[in-house]
């Protein structure tokens, strides 16, 4: 059977994921624009299929984006510890101002 045709005067369309017959309208398929001749275009999947298949794609990305985060993090300390090892000075003041971020740096009182 083709994937469109007519069935009571309504356009019929096969999902081809699904594998459904349903009308060719706004209610069963997003639409994609306009033929030249004014008629409107519609998705080849239908609306339920569209739905699934971006939920999936959003926690695809959702997992790629936190291995990101986990990379950065990881490069954001290794940073930290070379930082520590090639300027131990500047990391001390470094890190002394991380430590009291919300008040004045303690300063050493000299005998």
């Amino acid at each position: 059977m083709p994937s469109r045709f007519v069935r009571n005067g309504v356009i019929y369309k096969e999902c081809p994921k699904c594998g459904e017959e349903k009308p060719n309208d706004t209610a069963h398929y997003y639409r994609s624009g306009k033929h030249r001749d004014g008629t409107q275009k519609f998705y080849s999947l239908c609306k339920e299929c569209c739905k699934q298949r971006d939920k999936k794609e959003r926690t695809d990305r959702s997992e790629i984006s936190r291995e990101r985060h986990k990379r950065r993090m990881r490069a954001r300390q290794r940073a930290w510890v070379r930082l520590g090892q090639e300027w131990p000075e500047r990391f001390q003041e470094l890190y002394a101002e991380e430590l009291f971020r919300e008040g004045p740096v303690p300063k050493k009182e000299t005998p």
